[in-house]
């Protein structure tokens, strides 16, 4: 348990879109968050480092619309 968490996504969009990647801990306390912009068809991940919580949970943002399939693991 090192505090590593892996998040991502695979854009389903057929033009670049921004995400925001967080990762959360217990009582809605954003841990890490980084922003990337993601081109058509294309996959991206990034790890965040926060404490090693059990309780965490991965939230990705993105503009109204935007087609994506999450991915986190902690």
């Amino acid at each position: 348990m090192n505090g590593a968490s892996k998040i991502g996504a695979t854009s389903a969009m057929e033009a670049p879109y921004y995400f925001q990647f967080q990762v959360w801990g217990a009582g809605s306390k954003i841990l890490s968050s980084s922003s990337k912009q993601i081109g058509a068809h294309q996959e991206y991940s990034t790890t965040h480092w926060s404490a090693p919580l059990k309780d965490k949970q991965g939230r990705i943002s993105a503009s109204p619309q935007v087609w994506f399939t999450p991915y986190f693991n902690h």
